[in-house]
């Protein structure tokens, strides 16, 4: 969470003001990318273990120089790992105390990391075992379905970022999350039919490449700092701890211990509305607080 919280809140303070969302983009989509080869790398070691428990060791130990790598990286670096000020230094006391006053509350940004990171809990868990036991489908296209829409949710960070630059960071958002919400809602209405099954899935991955990106820009735009980083990091963790047990719990309470087609429909569809009325409540009140910000600053 500490390391986050400091990667994240430089890459805030690096670059242009208004290529944020690019840079949160290309951080959020090496962040996958990372995770991602990491989990794959570690799943090859542990496979060649015979038994003595060196490769289980072995990981342990990469993950380890991985670590030591960062830090000595970041101690070689730590004089260019400085915010390049891009305000004129003539800019008034005033305009920054303003900025201050109005900062933007925390709570509707830690509300969509743990609703983000909730649904993400679903689609790495329960999302599996939905198209396995209910659909049936094979496991190499169920693996080939989830993997092409987590992908894309990664790399598509990118790009997502590089639009959220152009027309606004919160509108991207709202639309974004409203696209995801509709993908995981539709999703299980869809899943009889392969070809509907592929197009809503990559609605749910258009729409969930935008969640990252723009809610980090938007943190580091309206609020900012390390705890605010730390605490967004902190709620995400609890938000996929709480799907991923959630969706557990209420698939088993739903299915009396086995659960059926419209049981998954049931929690899959309940948080897609989970997740549309976060953004229906966040965005305004981001967005309140956005048009005070301006305005402040303007008359200051």
């Amino acid at each position: 969470m500490v390391v986050f919280a400091v990667v994240f809140d430089l890459v805030g303070q690096s670059g242009r003001a208004r290529a944020a969302g690019l840079r949160f983009g290309i951080g959020a989509a090496l962040l996958s990318i990372a995770l991602g080869g990491g989990a794959i790398l570690g799943g090859q070691i542990a496979r060649a273990d015979n038994g003595s428990g060196d490769a289980a060791r072995a990981v342990y130990l990469i993950g380890a120089s991985a670590c030591f790598m960062a830090g000595v990286i970041a101690f070689l670096g730590r004089h260019r790992l400085r915010r390049l000020d891009s305000k004129p230094e003539t800019s008034s006391k005033r305009a920054v105390a303003a900025s201050e006053a109005a900062r933007a509350p925390l709570w509707p940004l830690l509300l969509m990391a743990s609703a983000d990171r909730a649904a993400g809990g679903l689609l790495t868990g329960t999302l599996g075992l939905f198209l396995a036991e209910a659909i049936g489908l094979d496991p190499s296209i169920r693996g080939r379905l989830i993997g092409s829409v987590l992908l894309l949710m990664g790399l598509g960070a990118i790009p997502a970022g590089w639009v959220s630059d152009r027309f606004g960071d919160l509108r991207i958002r709202a639309i974004g999350g409203i696209a995801f919400a509709a993908g995981l809602f539709l999703l299980p209405i869809a899943a009889d039919d392969l070809s509907s099954l592929i197009q809503t899935m990559l609605l749910l991955g258009i729409g969930g490449a935008t969640l990252l990106p723009t809610s980090l820009a938007l943190l580091d735009r309206l609020h900012g700092g390390l705890f605010g980083m730390g605490g967004f990091r902190a709620a995400g963790d609890i938000g996929f701890l709480v799907g991923v047990s959630m969706a557990g719990l209420l698939l088993h309470l739903l299915g009396s211990g086995r659960s059926s087609h419209s049981e998954y429909v049931a929690v899959i569809c309940g948080f897609a509305v989970m997740h549309l009325c976060t953004t229906l409540v966040a965005v305004p009140a981001l967005a309140r607080r956005d048009r005070e910000i301006k305005r402040r600053q303007t008359v200051a």
